[in-house]
């Protein structure tokens, strides 16, 4: 089988969700065949043409379409576009890349995330697709604005979440589309699925982790105790997670738990730069060996505000037997009860009083990390992914017709 993927990004180094999601589905079509890889950068020449250990026949990146964000490109989009203002963009010369680049017939195409099946489908028509959505950008955006909205006013403050919730009303509509029109479009939980129509082309593959050989939490807690919250903190919904834990969250903690320190860990920009202050917040940048940071994290916090999908750092957390305190809209999607498989608060002064008590209370923490744990092992690993993965794709290029898999561009 020869399978060709379609990416909004490149999957190596993973450095947080989207990427790691990438990669392992990467992974699991190298398992069926040949998998060729196309993607999106913003710096294609920095990018390394493949991961070790998945053997990829051919790979291609291309400069991804800069999206030009001045208040009359954004004026013209309002007033005329029926497309996401993201995707206002140019993808002319991706397309030409694509169309001379394609060595098909291929059995099926993965396309990673809307973007790329509205702009490339056109040029693989005759293969099957499958499209994975596993950031629904409509419902971050909707998220975003109840967070906004609460500090931004004013009249620029007010078009800006006219424009956006247009902009989320153009994401909804454009996903369910995709998803009514792709041979089947793969999301991460069964509130995503409903949220797109939950019709039967909809198939969710949760996300993961792979289980570590030797889980790095420990019962015992330090003095001062370590928080730890990881990811790529460039993603929208985990830099405002940041900023709030620090800003919002960390007053109330550090009257709790004095001295307690707040580790801020993954690639990322301005907005969480701005967060360093040793020795109470540090922030680390993007770090080659996460579990160092895994040991060192007494429990995990991740209080996230808003977004699409699952987060991986929580099943991290639970893979890795460490404690996890999180919001209601951080656990959305997962099979998870607040109390048994982790803490669930939505205020700063009820998260720190969650972290607090999964610091001090030893058997609070070992029942929570046992039954998360479980789960993870039931449900949650990559290895399962893969498989269902694999499963799907031998599916869907099955029931293509015998002329089907063609490569070449149109």
């Amino acid at each position: 089988m020869r399978v060709l993927v379609i990416a909004q990004l490149f999957p190596w180094p993973v450095t947080g969700g989207g990427r790691m999601r990438l990669a392992n589905v990467i992974r699991a079509l190298q398992g069926l065949g040949e998998v060729d890889l196309f993607a999106l950068s913003s710096r294609p020449s920095e990018m390394e043409p493949r991961d070790a250990d998945v053997p990829l026949r051919r790979t291609m990146v291309v400069r991804r379409p800069e999206v030009r964000g001045g208040l009359w490109a954004r004026a013209r989009w309002f007033a005329g576009s029926p497309r996401p203002f993201e995707l206002s963009v140019d993808y002319e010369a991706a397309r030409r890349a694509l169309d001379s680049w394609l060595d098909g017939p291929y059995d099926a195409v993965w396309f990673s995330r809307a973007e790329t099946h509205t702009a490339f489908r056109e040029k693989v028509a005759n293969a099957p697709a499958i499209v994975d959505l596993d950031d629904l950008e409509g419902t971050k955006l909707r998220g975003s604005l109840l967070v906004a909205g609460r500090t931004v006013g004013g009249g620029a403050g007010l078009l800006r979440r006219l424009a956006a919730r247009r902009n989320a009303r153009r994401w909804d509509v454009l996903q369910r589309e995709v998803a009514g029109t792709a041979e089947r479009a793969v999301v991460c939980s069964e509130v995503d699925r409903l949220h797109l129509g939950g019709g039967g082309t909809i198939v969710v593959i949760p996300n993961g982790f792979d289980a570590p050989s030797r889980p790095r939490g420990h019962l015992e807690v330090a003095d001062p105790p370590t928080i730890l919250f990881q990811g790529d903190l460039r993603y929208a919904p985990n830099a405002d997670a940041a900023a709030y834990l620090v800003r919002e969250v960390g007053p109330h903690l550090r009257a709790a738990i004095p001295g307690v320190k707040i580790r801020l860990v993954g690639v990322n920009d301005w907005r969480v730069q701005g967060l360093h202050g040793p020795p109470h917040v540090t922030v680390t940048g993007f770090v080659p060996h996460i579990e160092e940071e895994l040991a060192r994290a007494d429990v995990i916090v991740a209080p996230i505000r808003f977004g699409g999908g699952t987060r991986i750092k929580i099943l991290e957390g639970f893979a890795h037997r460490i404690p996890v305190v999180t919001t209601t809209s951080g656990a959305q999607g997962l099979d998870v009860a607040d109390g048994t498989h982790l803490a669930i608060a939505d205020t700063p002064a009820g998260l720190a009083a969650r972290t607090a008590a999964v610091l001090s209370d030893g058997g609070e923490r070992s029942a929570m990390t046992d039954a998360a744990h479980a789960l993870f092992i039931d449900r949650y690993q990559w290895s399962a992914a893969r498989q269902h993965i694999q499963e799907l794709v031998r599916a869907v290029a099955a029931t293509a017709p015998a002329s089907a898999g063609g490569g070449g561009g149109s």
